[in-house]
């Protein structure tokens, strides 16, 4: 699966847990845990190959229960962490849940790039665009308040870690393929929107802190005042 589905699973997973809990979601947070387990990318010059270890049920298990244990609020990220392996990849991959004990892997392997995967991500991410406009989510990015340019995060991991598959060996084909296909051109624009939706509340808050409007309607009426 793409970063597409990824986020917006990850994300709709997070705010299903958070409202089960009566919890309030950390938007930048609930926006980048779905994509944790493809930082593996980041440390391929290392040696670590990507969709092995960092996508290990058996790895995830007890940190995601001693995260929770530690911190109950914990729960709705956990779990939009591990949306990646046990929907996202489960779904149209598959995953290696016993590693480093087994290379033994599981799942339903709808494929990627296919039809199935397209219309999963694209569905996921409409749902998040929906789910956000109905709770208010989206008002809260568009609010420019400071803490909202903390959406760097996700925008930033997502920018990166395309730029790094498109210059990993074995994702550079994937990655040149799944834009190219027609039926997968949803995924690339999807992309592109929820890069928009990430750097619109930075921007308005950068506007908002900076007083760029204020000022530029002070320099307005001055030049009015003057003529």
């Amino acid at each position: 699966m793409y970063l597409l589905g990824h986020i917006a699973i990850g994300y709709l997973v997070a705010w299903a847990f958070a409202r089960w809990r009566k919890q309030k979601l950390s938007l930048w947070l609930a926006l980048t845990v779905g994509i944790v387990p493809d930082f593996d990318i980041l440390f391929g010059g290392l040696g670590l190959e990507h969709h092995t270890y960092t996508h290990s049920l058996l790895l995830w298990a007890p940190i995601a229960i001693a995260l929770v244990l530690w911190n109950r609020k914990s729960l709705p990220y956990v779990a939009g962490i591990l949306s990646h392996l046990l929907i996202g990849d489960f779904l149209v991959s598959s995953i290696p849940f016993l590693l480093p004990l087994s290379n033994v892997s599981i799942g339903l392997r709808l494929g990627m790039p296919s039809f199935a995967d397209a219309l999963l991500e694209s569905g996921a991410f409409l749902l998040m665009f929906l789910v956000m406009w109905g709770n208010g989510d989206l008002r809260r990015m568009l609010s420019g308040q400071r803490k909202n340019l903390l959406m760097l995060v996700p925008l930033v991991s997502m920018i990166l870690l395309t730029w790094l598959a498109a210059r990993t060996p074995e994702l550079e084909q994937l990655v040149r393929f799944g834009f190219s296909r027609l039926e997968i051109e949803a995924i690339s624009a999807g992309q592109i929107l929820l890069m928009i939706l990430l750097i619109i509340p930075i921007a308005v808050t950068v506007i908002k802190e900076t007083g760029l409007v204020k000022r530029l309607n002070m320099n307005s009426s001055a030049k009015q005042t003057c003529s």
